[in-house]
């Protein structure tokens, strides 16, 4: 049988203060850890791999609050009652208990407050932490009904780990009304973390801003200066053991890594580059794809490269309104091809979606208009190229992918880091019909014409941005 330690038999030392004073490798805090506590903004949010000490991070801002000590930040009245929000309450409870109990003040428990390892914190028959001076930390769970976080004004609010979304309105609402210091201490995987991105940060694919502003957000990276207590040689080894579809969120804090399943596994980060790498490539040829959607946001180009050995998707531009073929390849031209020195004259090869049930022309289908268009924009009878439909006949896009995926391995496929829609379709795109094929389309049309094994060759340029 587990002993059960009440708060009357508790030890003199006091780990939350060596926590304040002590050097990161003997227990104190890591320096994100310290940027983290002395934030002081009312929503904060700590990013962190493996070991960086994010929930103890949270655990200790969870003390603070309820003992009415925090050392950077108001100290909130006491008593008071706060939440923690796990995102598997049977299994997430002990382990937030574990972190919570590594740094457990002296003296601090009420009386019939007990801990053991398999059960965590259990207060008055639930999962709980009763303090001496009548502050409450109660734990919740996305295991719960969403109805256990429906009722109830609370003084504080901490969630470890990524939370179903369908509790996160609720958890928010508690803390409003008090406006309630609120933070959350997480390595983004497992757990589909998109919808959490784009709530706290903004969505970079789209642009759009965060539907909950006012979050300052913290990420530790994976190094021997931010986690002192392990060694360099450690680290090196715990980034050599990480998978590399896990390696951007358990060692660079990141939102997203590689969905297992994906359709393009080949696509690593090894494929995506920047300017100055492009800095010495000549292009044989450069083309445009294009995906055409009716439901504004999913059409998308992608400007790209062609060296007679690898495809380079130089650029990716989407409509934010709905255009006309005329506005929309005006667009084009300003946005896409002249920020790359590049005009219409310099594009040979164009491929776009056979046609779009919401954009159909007149005895025209949406190529036909988008060469006239550009026909009319030079001031010419003709276009120097046209945009062709791709093969769609069976079994096209499973092809497309593992020619895509293939050509990823081989090194005859870089993405400029620019191109976010598609890094985050080859990232995570499973090969449902969802937004993120828009972009394996539009980047897949144009790439399979020069990546067949067709051999081809002209005059080479370079472009300079």
């Amino acid at each position: 049988m587990v002993a059960l330690i009440t708060g009357g038999q508790q030890a003199s030392v006091n780990p939350l203060r060596r926590y304040i004073e002590d050097w990161p490798g003997w227990g104190g805090q890591s320096p994100p850890q310290s940027r983290f506590h002395q934030s002081q903004s009312r929503k904060r949010l700590l990013l962190a791999g493996n070991q960086m000490g994010k929930t103890r991070a949270g655990a200790a801002e969870a003390w603070w609050h309820a003992t009415g000590t925090h050392p950077y930040r108001p100290p909130l009245d006491v008593p008071n009652e706060g939440w923690i929000l796990a995102s598997d309450l049977k299994n997430g409870w002990p382990k937030i208990s574990q972190k919570l109990r590594e740094i457990e003040p002296p003296g601090v428990l009420a009386e019939g407050c007990t801990y053991d390892e398999a059960r965590g914190y259990y207060y008055r028959g639930i999962r709980a932490v009763g303090l001496a001076n009548g502050s409450l930390m109660i734990g919740k769970g996305s295991d719960q009904s969403v109805t256990a976080l429906s009722s109830g004004t609370i003084a504080w609010q901490w969630f470890d780990e990524p939370c179903k979304r369908s509790h996160w309105g609720e958890f928010l609402k508690r803390g409003g009304v008090k406006s309630a210091p609120i933070w959350g201490t997480l390595t983004p995987i497992g757990r589909p973390c998109t919808w959490l991105r784009n709530t706290v940060e903004g969505d970079p694919v789209t642009g759009n801003g965060p539907e909950s502003p006012g979050w300052t957000i913290f990420k530790a990276i994976l190094s021997h200066e931010n986690a002192p207590h392990l060694s360099e040689a450690r680290v090196e080894e715990m980034i050599a053991d990480t998978p590399s579809w896990e390696r951007g969120q358990r060692v660079l804090a990141e939102w997203t890594g590689y969905t297992i399943g994906r359709r393009v596994p080949g696509f690593t980060d090894e494929n995506i580059v920047d300017d100055e790498f492009l800095n010495d490539v000549q292009f044989s040829e450069l083309g445009l794809g294009a995906d055409w959607g009716e439901v504004v946001g999913n059409t998308v180009w992608y400007l790209v490269g062609w060296d007679d050995v690898a495809v380079y998707y130089l650029a990716e531009w989407s409509p934010s309104e709905r255009m006309t073929e005329a506005e929309e390849v005006k667009a084009l031209r300003n946005e896409v091809l002249k920020p790359w020195g590049v005009d219409f004259d310099q594009i040979t090869i164009g491929r776009g979606d056979s046609n779009s049930a919401g954009r159909r022309g007149i005895a025209a289908t949406v190529n036909q208009l988008i060469n006239r268009a550009i026909a009319r924009e030079i001031g010419r009878p003709r276009p120097p190229f046209e945009m062709k439909p791709p093969y769609k006949g069976p079994g096209s896009v499973k092809a497309r992918a593992r020619i895509i995926s293939s050509a990823c391995v081989e090194k005859r496929i870089y993405v400029h880091q620019d191109c976010t829609r598609l890094i985050h379709s080859y990232r995570h795109w499973m090969g449902a019909n969802d937004s993120l094929k828009h972009p394996f389309d539009a980047a897949g049309y144009i790439g399979e014409h020069w990546l067949s094994p067709v051999v081809r060759s002209g005059a080479s340029m370079t472009l300079v941005r």
